[in-house]
Formats: structure tokens, C-alpha cells, sequence
């Protein structure tokens, strides 16, 4: 791409480095350089992030070394990545105007609540705090209210709350920024 562009412009000469290897690791190659882009936005960065773990079959520790960031940060660029930004339609609301951490919280929850709050708009999606206590809340009431965490038959093919991977106390590197905050556990 950048030999073509070059090209285009009419520069005759480029400094490059050849390298021979499989569409695998091109694609790697291409992504990486891509999230160091400086004018990448946070939701660009998680698209190009799930990409990369996809590559290495879900090992998000791995893109994390090969990215020299942290865990938590590709962690939760993964789960911004499933941000359905088709809640946003018929908003007056541009997802890149949200900040991130803000963007963050709403991914990590259920997309009925995700929905919910960004069609009421709950006047908080770019106030940490009040996005976090709506979810919370919102959460519980879509939930049904309170249940037994331990309770094997609440969603059958799941489980019990208490092994599920989306529980606020399973992952410190996804959720550490908000298990802390929120008092006990939570979906």
C-alpha cells in the first residue's frame, strides 16, 4: 500500500523491508501496524484487536505480548468490540463522540440493556458514574431481580452465575476497572 501510494504521488524510491510469509502472518503483520496508527479510533482498534485474537484462536494474552500492551487493554478492546453500534441508529448519539470508558461499560453489558439505555438515552451515557449505576440497575430489572448465583438450572446451557466468564469477579484484567466500583458481583 504504501509502495502504490508512493507511486501515485510520484516518488521513485521507498526504504522497505520484504518480508516472505503466509496470508496468516501478513494479516497479523497488516493489523499490528494498523492499531499503531496514531489516528486510529478506540472503536476501530477493538475491530482490528477481535481480529488478531481471532487470528490466534481466542489467546488474548498472546496479542496483548505481541501488541506489548497490557491485558486488560486488549481485554477490553475485545469486549468493546461487540458493541452493537446498531443501537445507536435513530439516536441523535455518535458512538465516537462517547468516551471510551463509557463505550466500554455498555459493551460489557447484555445488548437488551445496551438497547435500552441508549434508546432512552438516560440523559448519563457520557457520565461514567451514571452510565455504570443504569446498568446496574437496568440490569437488575431486566434480570428479574435478585437469584441464586449457585443455581445450575437458571440458564441451563450456561449454568451457574457463579462459573460464568461474564461475571464481574471472573476477570480482573476485563472487569478491574469496574468490579471495584460496583459493590459484589454482577452480570
Amino acid at each position: 500500500r504504501r509502495w502504490q501510494a508512493a507511486k501515485a504521488s510520484g516518488i521513485k524510491q521507498i526504504l522497505c523491508k520484504v518480508i516472505e510469509d503466509d496470508d496468516d502472518r501478513a494479516r497479523e503483520l497488516t493489523l499490528v501496524e494498523n492499531i499503531d496508527r496514531e489516528n486510529l479510533t478506540p472503536l476501530e482498534e477493538a475491530a482490528e484487536i477481535a481480529e488478531l485474537v481471532k487470528l490466534h484462536k481466542g489467546d488474548a494474552v498472546e496479542v496483548a505480548a505481541r501488541l506489548g500492551r497490557s491485558r486488560h487493554f486488549v481485554k477490553s478492546r475485545l469486549a468493546l468490540s461487540r458493541l452493537d453500534l446498531s443501537i445507536f441508529e435513530n439516536t441523535d448519539i455518535v458512538p465516537e463522540l462517547v468516551p471510551v470508558a463509557c463505550l466500554e461499560l455498555l459493551a460489557k453489558a447484555p445488548i437488551e440493556t445496551q438497547k435500552k439505555i441508549v434508546g432512552d438515552a438516560y440523559g448519563g451515557i457520557n457520565d461514567y458514574e451514571e452510565l455504570r449505576n443504569a446498568v446496574v440497575e437496568l440490569s437488575r430489572k431486566l434480570g428479574g431481580g435478585l437469584f441464586d448465583a449457585e443455581d445450575e438450572t437458571l440458564v441451563p446451557e450456561a449454568g451457574a452465575c457463579s462459573n460464568c466468564h461474564k461475571r464481574t469477579g471472573s476477570d480482573p484484567d476485563l472487569f478491574g476497572n469496574v468490579a471495584g466500583l460496583m459493590k459484589g458481583d454482577h452480570c
